[in-house]
């Protein structure tokens, strides 16, 4: 296998049934640890993390399918938390042990690359259960962001994916200004400092972008003065305390004031510590509510007269609730969020068919008055469809003209060029395999590994092909979403995920009144 093209770190079984009993097996010969789902890792890697816990660099097996009674075993890198008198790790998530950041620093992703070798290399050893090289491939290539350009500026200037949105807007401008741009800033601390800083960088950050920006602070007691006043204002709201924490009952009251109105908001955290990043990251979502656009994409062409839809269906499910929220939203072919339909239905990890065509009923006509009918719809279902799930319930609102892709983002097993994580727009195709694996984007976090998406192509009653499919999928990951950085879910997937998720301790996205929703 060349060291210069993309490859999955993804092995062969001989049988899927009993795998995770077999590779338990080896694991415990080798002095690991097993737990249930594949967890792995050994005691003596333990190490002392601060807020009295303990954590241990090990990994995750995973069994993924290929096809029909195809399956092979990933092996990822994944590190454990321990509270220091258990010797099973931790279900918090770790973003709430360290809730200022002081988690332990992650290895490097050579690291982590070379520790997986060794532990397949040790598994496999006096044991053929698992092949002992990668998956075989048919296609391995490493160019699929070639094919979609950012656009910015009034003049509609064309950049590659790899300079930095940030630089562009400070460069050119945005797409798109807003014609009255009017920013409350609010919140309910006695203490005005925060809010003042954070005006000096939201200031800051449009003068740089050349864009006129109406600010102004305010309690949140005069919003209904403004509004009363025939002022269309977008709020920008600050709340105290950290992810997944509730908002006070006054804070949670005025959003739902402003959800009854579809007054456009976001929000952002007073106790951030990074408040002129946050400006900055902020900036386009602001510039979309008020009725602006930061950039727009240039996706890969297809030979249509017709223009391309994308319709992303998310199935979320809140804790401790009895019920699921289904959510399916509209994005243009330029990567702009265009409307969403948001509804509950009883908890389950199936779509419910009611659900679904009050769903797709909504979209339809949502398109019909956007587009007169002339447009042609690919849909992105993040995750498998299930056994009870059928393509017949989309066909008469698309008259069978539609395509439908299922994205699915784990398991998943890492894509490797050489000794490092394969780059943003690598895709490999398995021998034998109805999935493909894409690398969409780069993590903001040069530590991080980047994932590949796992992705089928279901129907495609629009003749795309898949590689023009793939090629739409990398592409999306670039559209506008709340901030500036590239997404690893395409824009369709990445909202109606984010939407699906909004619940008591989630209001990431919240607010989103800008464009037309149920």
């Amino acid at each position: 296998m060349g060291t210069t093209q993309p490859y999955l770190m993804l092995y062969a079984i001989q049988e899927h049934e009993g795998w995770d009993t077999h590779l338990e097996c080896g694991a415990k010969k080798l002095g690991y640890r097993w737990q249930a789902r594949g967890r792995v890792w050994q005691d003596s890697q333990r190490k002392p993390a601060k807020n009295k816990f303990e954590y241990a660099d090990g990994f995750k097996t995973s069994l993924i399918r290929l096809a029909h009674k195809k399956h092979a075993i990933a092996i990822t890198s994944h590190r454990y938390y321990f509270e220091a008198s258990s010797k099973w790790p931790t279900e918090i998530p770790s973003w709430r042990l360290f809730p200022n950041g002081e988690m332990p620093s992650p290895l490097a992703p050579s690291k982590v690359i070379s520790s997986i070798k060794a532990f397949h290399g040790a598994l496999t050893r006096d044991d053929n259960f698992l092949a002992p090289e990668p998956i075989d491939l048919i296609v391995s290539k490493s160019n699929l962001t070639n094919g979609t350009k950012r656009i910015f500026g009034k003049d509609l200037r064309e950049f590659p994916l790899n300079l930095s949105p940030g630089t562009n807007l400070s460069r050119v401008g945005p797409e798109r200004n807003p014609d009255n741009f009017k920013l409350l800033l609010c919140c309910f601390s006695d203490d005005p400092r925060t809010l003042e800083i954070y005006s000096y960088h939201l200031k800051d950050a449009f003068r740089r972008m050349n864009v006129y920006l109406n600010l102004k602070i305010i309690h949140p007691k005069e919003i209904q003065y403004e509004i009363n006043n025939g002022s269309s204002p977008v709020v920008l709201f600050g709340v105290n305390g950290k992810k997944g924490e509730r908002l006070r009952a006054e804070e949670a009251s005025f959003l739902d004031g402003l959800d009854a109105q579809r007054i456009p908001y976001r929000l952002f955290s007073l106790d951030n510590s990074a408040l002129k990043w946050s400006a900055f990251d902020q900036a386009g979502i602001l510039l979309e509510s008020a009725g602006g656009s930061a950039y727009s994409v240039r996706l890969p062409a297809i030979n249509s007269k017709h223009p391309l839809v994308f319709i992303g269906l998310d199935l979320g499910h809140p804790k401790h609730r009895k019920h699921s929220w289904l959510v399916a939203t509209l994005v243009n072919e330029k990567g702009h969020l265009i409307g969403y339909w948001r509804g509950k239905q009883v908890r389950d990890e199936t779509i419910r068919e009611k659900s679904l065509v009050d769903a797709l009923n909504w979209c339809y006509l949502t398109l019909r008055k956007n587009f007169a009918g002339n447009y042609l719809p690919l849909i992105l279902r993040d995750g498998r469809m299930f056994q009870h799930e059928k393509l017949e319930v989309y066909e008469p609102f698309f008259n069978n003209g539609f395509s439908f892709v299922e994205v699915i983002k784990h398991p998943v097993p890492l894509m490797i060029t050489g000794e490092s994580c394969a780059q943003e727009g690598s895709f490999c195709k398995p021998k034998g395999s109805d999935y493909d694996f894409i690398v969409t984007s780069r993590s903001r976090n040069q530590s991080q590994i980047n994932l590949p998406l796992k992705t089928r192509l279901v129907h495609d009653g629009l003749s795309l092909g898949k590689e023009v499919v793939s090629d739409l999928i990398v592409g999306l990951c670039y559209a506008p979403t709340l901030g500036l950085s590239p997404t690893r879910s395409p824009a369709p997937i990445y909202w109606s995920n984010g939407l699906a998720a909004i619940g008591e301790t989630n209001h990431q996205f919240s607010g989103l009144h800008h464009v037309p929703h149920n």
